[in-house]
């Protein structure tokens, strides 16, 4: 019983931890693109061969996200 509520806590960590990794993302690429004179910004995904980590690390992370949003949605 015990790890069973450890893992749940565990599962909501990440999937916070997910999402706000997320927003602070978003809210740093717009904040680079409202402070541009111009409105835009260039997002390179690769320029330290970073991708295919970065892909590895959303696709980890999508079931933890959603088991978060069903666990939000089940009360």
């Amino acid at each position: 019983m015990v790890v069973k509520i450890k893992y749940k806590r565990l599962i909501k960590a990440i999937g916070y931890a997910s999402l706000f990794g997320g927003y602070i993302c978003f809210i740093y690429i717009f904040l680079s693109a409202y402070l541009n004179p111009m409105k835009i910004v260039l997002v390179d995904i690769n320029h330290f061969g970073e991708a295919t980590l970065e892909m590895y690390l959303i696709v980890i992370c999508i079931p933890f996200v959603i088991s978060l949003f069903v666990e939000s949605f089940k009360k």
